[in-house]
């Protein structure tokens, strides 16, 4: 037993007008700034907290040790940096604590996604059980204290903090299906490409936001790298406090909703006790719009796991920045992510509107650009002459901005299709994605464990181009944009009243 449910039904019945003139007055007197704005906004920090508390190590690594027991014997030649390799020990403010070889921090950055990996589908009987604003507040809540626990961790044994990680790995692997289950509740069909990602740009800007900083932590003697993990583990705790505090489960919860607002999200996503309802497992693992977000996820998850744990090292070791050179050109990819997270959103809802293109062709158009973008310039990577360090950085950007596309296209697909299990959908292309995290960093530490050449890098870009081709080609592929005949409940469609075309009624196809 779940013990109490939460029920996506409860609250008081809201009495919807029935003629058409009544449902566009009610709809034009909904705020501009409404309840739901309010969630995905505290939504959007908790998640950009969520990836400062995930990406953190990948910097602090890079002050961290040493390596000089790791036999790295970079051996020059026309591709490597070689006229900037005093670079580091020229500009070091920080003392190395660690002495550890390169496969041993590839198992430190991938520690993280083995419990990440593992939490998973333990996570859709969760959030289904005990709501996600729940699960969410509580999960980030963990992996915030366990940040605290780091430098102690690390300076008891490499062990130790290799548990610490996966424990955090583990906490943070509720968290999207936590959302995906919030969103399902709270995303009108006319807003869902927005929302979604609005809230999921959290990621991107706590990408920027911790390795730019950690990159300046570090760096400062009287700080050094242990801060990063007190400041960034005591703001994580602060916003699961208020997040707990403030977020509501439906919309029928919130004590301060207007009525016509959340008429306006209860027409579209209707008003089912998604908990109660039995998972069609058998139809879920036979339809090919799963695999098709299963493999537009795993590309996508490859280029954001690997190369965001993997990149400072590539940074550092390849192209010899020193660290507040890497801090600042590392995040520079996904700052840009960032924006084109901005642009792709609206861009897509745009597209959907009534005697335009299709969900499915949007979704596909975006994955597309998001998807085979970064596997051109990855691949050109491979071919630049010389050192080449600006060109370099310029294209790791462009292939992480290309990327930002997918936000509205594979990420939010599972709420086209399946509303009703859209957190059991994302457990499952996630824990594929995933292993992606658990492959990128070890395959790096096995490439360059004795040559960190260019060379060997340039293996590593080819393969992550490959996976991004193959990523999308799936989705273009399988892709669905209409609802699934598994997830369609005749008791869900008789609560969702149709709204005026300019509202953005639920569209098919």
């Amino acid at each position: 037993m779940c013990g109490k449910r939460v029920s996506a039904s409860s609250g008081d019945a809201l009495i919807l007008p029935k003629d058409d003139e009544n449902t566009k007055d009610v709809l034009h007197r909904r705020p501009t700034f409404g309840t739901r704005h309010a969630l995905v906004t505290w939504a959007f920090l908790g998640f950009a907290v969520m990836y400062i508390l995930r990406v953190n190590m990948t910097i602090t690594l890079v002050a961290m040790t040493t390596n000089s027991s790791g036999m790295n014997l970079n051996l020059p030649n026309s591709s490597d940096c070689i006229y900037a390799s005093t670079a580091e020990s020229s500009n070091r403010n920080y003392t190395a604590e660690f002495d550890w070889s390169n496969t041993v921090q590839g198992f430190v950055l991938s520690a993280f996604y083995y419990g990440y990996f593992a939490s998973q589908i333990p996570a859709s009987f969760l959030v289904r059980c005990f709501g996600g604003r729940t699960v969410l507040g509580i999960s980030l809540m963990i992996c915030s204290a366990l940040s605290l626990l780091t430098p102690e961790a690390a300076r008891f044994s490499v062990w130790a903090l290799i548990c610490v990680r996966a424990l955090q790995g583990c906490s943070q692997g509720l968290v999207f299906p936590s959302m995906q289950l919030l969103l399902s509740k709270w995303a009108p069909s006319a807003e869902r490409s927005q929302m979604v990602a609005f809230t999921y740009s959290g990621c991107q800007a706590g990408t920027v936001v911790g390795i730019l900083v950690a990159g300046i932590l570090c760096s400062t003697n009287s700080l050094g790298w242990p801060s990063v993990f007190y400041i960034f583990g005591g703001a994580g705790i602060l916003w699961a406090l208020g997040w707990l505090l403030f977020a509501h489960e439906t919309p029928a919860h919130h004590p301060r909703i207007t009525d016509s607002e959340r008429y306006f999200i209860e027409s579209t996503v209707g008003r089912h006790p998604y908990q109660e309802l039995q998972t069609p497992w058998r139809a879920i693992l036979t339809s090919p719009a799963l695999y098709a977000i299963m493999g537009a996820h795993f590309a996508n998850d490859w280029g954001c796991f690997a190369l965001m744990t993997c990149l400072p090292k590539f940074m550092k070791e390849v192209l010899n920045f020193d660290i507040n050179e890497n801090g600042i050109l590392s995040s520079l990819p996904y700052l840009v992510m960032w924006i084109v997270n901005f642009v792709a959103g609206p861009l897509a809802d745009h597209l959907r509107k009534p005697n335009r293109l299709s969900t499915a062709v949007v979704r596909k158009l975006m994955v597309s650009v998001g998807l085979f973008g970064p596997a051109v310039a990855l691949l050109v990577t491979t071919y630049l002459p010389g050192c080449q360090r600006t060109l370099t950085v310029s294209l790791l950007t462009l292939a992480m901005g290309f990327s930002g596309f997918t936000i509205a296209g594979h990420s939010v697909n599972h709420l086209d299709i399946a509303p009703a299990f859209a957190a059991v959908l994302f457990a499952l292309t996630n824990t594929v994605g995933t292993i992606s995290g658990l492959i990128g960093p070890a395959l790096v530490g096995v490439l360059t464990e004795k040559h960190e050449t260019r060379s060997q890098w340039n293996i590593f870009f080819i393969v992550s181009g490959s996976i991004y081709s193959i990523g999308g080609l799936i989705f273009v592929l399988l892709a669905r944009g209409e609802l699934q005949d598994w997830a369609k409940m005749k008791d869900l469609e008789a609560s969702v009243s149709v709204l005026p075309s300019e509202y953005g009624s639920i569209q098919k196809g």
